[in-house]
């Protein structure tokens, strides 16, 4: 498999786990240090990892939203939604990458 980065707003189609198989993503962002939530719970601080299984948060089917926020910066998110039917190894990307953009005052 590949390593996949994801531009802002891109949905990623993740399968519904038949069985034991697991996954590890990667989290990052630029600049690094971001706070990662996962349906509104902390995940950790950018760069950090996962291990995505049928035995952790993506069991349900369903939309799930990742988002990384950090102080001085736009927060982001990706939407990642679960379907029946593949291997969680076979679609979910083991990198997500977040670029966020800093805020600036227009007067």
């Amino acid at each position: 498999m590949k390593s996949v980065m994801l531009g802002a707003g891109l949905v990623v189609v993740v399968a519904l786990v038949t069985g034991c198989a697991s996954q590890g993503v990667r989290i990052t962002s630029n600049p690094p240090g971001a706070t990662i939530t996962y349906n509104g719970r902390y995940v950790g601080e950018t760069p950090t990892s996962l291990s995505v299984s049928d035995e952790n948060v993506f069991f349900h089917i369903g939309k799930h939203t990742f988002t990384a926020d950090k102080s001085g910066y736009h927060s982001d998110s990706r939407i990642v939604t679960e379907v029946m039917g593949k291997e969680i190894t076979d679609v979910i990307p083991p990198l997500i990458h977040f670029d966020l953009q800093p805020v600036t005052d227009r007067k």
